[in-house]
């Protein structure tokens, strides 16, 4: 089942989980490269994010620097698309779109696993097969 186009929101920063910040490594320097950015630019990309159950708030999935840029700078807000389905299909839809290297060993591990898993791994290959997802993977 394919996921529909979500449209990017502002969103309330204090809306946004930072569920998986721990597990992120710290790169200061990209960070405040990226602040320096959108200061410049603006915030180009949106974040992804997924909604919560049962709150107003979203659970981040791609787009950690980016809050950290915008807090930083002193923003309130951040240009996020939330996404209609589960954490787990948005975080390997984005690792299918960011890194088809490590996507594919880990769809290989999904395919082996006794677990089951709601989103047809045949649908994650055709999102790391198509040519926009290795455009950006090679960034």
């Amino acid at each position: 089942m394919e996921t529909p186009a979500s449209e990017a929101l502002e969103v309330d920063l204090h809306r946004i989980e930072l569920r998986f910040a721990d597990a992120r490594l710290l790169e200061p320097r990209a960070v405040d490269a990226l602040a320096r950015s959108i200061e410049q630019s603006g915030q180009l990309i949106a974040c992804i994010a997924v909604p919560e159950e049962g709150s107003n708030r979203l659970a981040l999935v791609d787009g950690y620097r980016r809050i950290l840029a915008l807090r930083r700078l002193g923003r309130d807000t951040a240009c996020v698309e939330s996404r209609a389905c589960d954490l787990a299909q948005a975080l390997l839809r984005v690792l299918a779109r960011a890194n088809t290297e490590h996507a594919t060993q880990l769809l290989d591990a999904l395919a082996s696993s006794p677990l089951s898993f709601s989103l047809p791994l045949e649908t994650l290959q055709a999102e790391m097969s198509n040519p926009q997802c290795r455009a950006k993977s090679a960034r």
